[in-house]
């Protein structure tokens, strides 16, 4: 029986340490599991920043090609206008000349026109001025009518003038 006791004592020690085995090969495995999605996690996030970087990068060259293409353009309108302003240089001197001469041809005319604003401003006050004399004149009564006698008809006429007027 002694023998019975230490099989059977000898087989639950066997069959714990099986158990022992088998429970850490089942922590390292989820060990290894969790290990695995860790470096799938990490390899797609490189990947997706390697693919984000790829696309930076050729949406960059785009816009150096893109950007050189319009300094090219830029620089051929440069020279184009540049040519086209050299060609203008003589216009502009002779429209400035011109300009010239006519400022100075217009010089005596507006003198002329001042001139003659003043001499008609000054006529113009002397006609006011008789004008108003003449209407003072016409509600006045006639120096005539002094010389009148008693004729009611005369009187009649001189007293209608200066009602009238």
């Amino acid at each position: 029986m002694l023998t019975l006791h230490i099989l059977s004592l000898f087989s639950v020690l066997l069959t714990l340490g099986l158990l022992m085995v088998i429970m850490g090969q089942y922590k390292e495995m989820e060990i290894l599991l969790q290990s695995n999605e860790q470096l799938t996690k990490s390899k797609q996030m490189a990947y997706n920043k390697l693919q984000y970087e790829i696309d930076l990068k050729s949406s960059l060259q785009d816009l150096k090609t893109k950007g050189e293409q319009v300094l090219k353009d830029s620089e051929a309108e440069l020279t184009k206008l540049t040519t086209q302003l050299e060609g203008k240089t003589p216009e502009t001197s002779a429209c400035q000349e011109q300009l010239k001469i006519k400022i100075e041809e217009l010089g005596p005319l507006e003198e002329t026109v001042n001139s003659i604003s003043g001499a008609f401003k000054a006529k113009s006050e002397i006609w006011v001025k008789d004008i108003v004399d003449l209407k003072a004149s016409l509600t006045a009564p006639s120096p005539i009518c002094n010389y009148l006698k008693d004729d009611k008809e005369a009187m009649k006429l001189c007293s209608t003038q200066t009602i009238s007027n």
